[in-house]
């Protein structure tokens, strides 16, 4: 059995070999998009702001028309990566 990081390599080798959007989203082919706030403990995270939560939509706006995508291109980091469940959790990304 492959150790953890072989493991990670070699699912991301095997997804890199796909087209999207049959390929799981990877770092490569991504936008990443930071919301800063202050962690409260582990797994608790400061909610969101309005103000974020404006400018996340006005961003998401702005690479659906450029890009030409639909919210089936968007993912939350959480969903493609190990992250904390609470990070970003009040974010609206729709």
């Amino acid at each position: 059995m492959y150790s953890w990081s072989k493991r990670i390599i070699a699912i991301d080798k095997h997804e890199h070999q796909k087209s999207y959007p049959d390929r799981f989203p990877i770092n490569s082919g991504s936008i990443g998009i930071e919301l800063v706030s202050m962690h409260i403990n582990y797994k608790t995270y400061n909610p969101v702001t309005a103000c974020q939560n404006t400018s996340l939509q006005w961003l998401i706006g702005k690479l659906y028309r450029h890009f030409g995508l639909d919210k089936n291109d968007v993912y939350r980091h959480l969903a493609v990566s190990y992250k904390n469940p609470g990070e970003a959790a009040s974010a609206k990304w729709k």
